[in-house]
């Protein structure tokens, strides 16, 4: 699954960017559009297993993981922040 995380100032109005370019009606309008924010998108995007789903919401066809739950699972460094079930054992 990729998904779009929204971390910084420039994530956020592309991501709009991209929302205003699937209401375009003329597909030359859409792909020229599409082409000037391409490598942006691709930029924010991380590729995860689908387990991770949930933590996301989905708009538009991509999995958003939006700005104000970034730091509990993104780190710049590091990337997407992988928390691993454990289990207690009694």
């Amino acid at each position: 699954m990729d998904a779009f995380v929204i971390y910084d100032d420039l994530a956020q109005p592309t991501f709009k960017r991209y929302c205003d370019m699937l209401k375009l009606t003329d597909y030359y309008d859409r792909r020229r559009e599409y082409l000037e924010i391409k490598n942006i998108i691709r930029d924010y995007t991380v590729s995860l297993p689908i387990k991770y789903h949930s933590l996301f919401d989905e708009q538009f066809g991509l999995y958003i993981l939006p700005r104000e739950r970034v730091v509990d699972c993104y780190n710049e460094e590091i990337g997407f922040i992988r928390q691993e079930k454990s289990y207690d054992i009694f």
